[in-house]
């Protein structure tokens, strides 16, 4: 059975060579650098079998490299656009879908609902965290404080009377105890929400109101 003759590509001009060694070594993606390595040994000399053996790819993906090549020079190169389904939502309703995920930033079920609410068209919770992290929100841990809410004359009154049965417990005189007041409840204890990436974390109130409480044995 005859041999199938190898195809090499075009001779190249010395303007040419030193283009596509410059696109070998600094082209902008991967893909790129690899077709043009791939025409240079080429046109030194390899075979398709040797190129597809050194770049692990089939035959018939370096015979397409080097047609591109033959057909669109330089313009071959990159990858060909891609037809794809065009997005669901509008860059005005991803905006609103991005406000709307920051009013209720713990809630995806009541984001989606708002979406659909909103614009008629209806998207998956996948969806939703592309658009999230596009628009450089992550999910990620809250803070629960109550600081916002706290009496500053009160805070700062229990603070001294902390300090003062730290200094009577350091004395020996009374057996200072401390108790953790953490309830239980339904609502998870460490809550997360879609939070602005490389931002302190969102604060949280407490479950509930507590009076500040120290206990002291003597």
């Amino acid at each position: 059975m005859a041999r199938t003759p190898s195809r090499f590509v075009a001779p190249l001009t010395a303007e040419e060579k030193e283009m596509l060694q410059c696109l070998r070594d600094q082209g902008e993606t991967a893909r790129i650098r690899k077709r043009s390595h791939a025409i240079l040994l080429s046109a030194a000399g390899q075979s398709i079998n040797e190129v597809a053996k050194t770049f692990e790819v089939t035959r018939d993906a370096v015979r397409d490299w080097f047609a591109r090549w033959e057909r669109d020079s330089v313009c071959g190169l990159p990858d060909e656009e891609r037809s794809g389904r065009p997005p669901i939502l509008t860059e005005e309703e991803q905006t609103l879908a991005v406000d709307l995920l920051r009013k209720e930033p713990r809630s995806a079920k009541t984001v989606l609902h708002d979406i659909s609410v909103a614009t008629g068209k209806t998207i998956s919770a996948i969806t939703l965290r592309r658009i999230a992290r596009r628009s450089r929100l992550r999910w990620k841990r809250m803070r629960r404080s109550a600081k916002d809410r706290r009496d500053p004359a009160k805070f700062e009154q229990a603070k001294q009377e902390l300090a003062d049965f730290q200094a009577e417990h350091r004395a020996g005189e009374i057996d200072l105890q401390y108790f953790d007041e953490a309830g239980f409840s339904l609502q998870p204890s460490v809550p997360y929400a879609w939070q602005p990436k490389f931002r302190r974390p969102l604060r949280i109130e407490p479950l509930w109101p507590r009076e500040s409480a120290s206990w002291k044995v003597a």
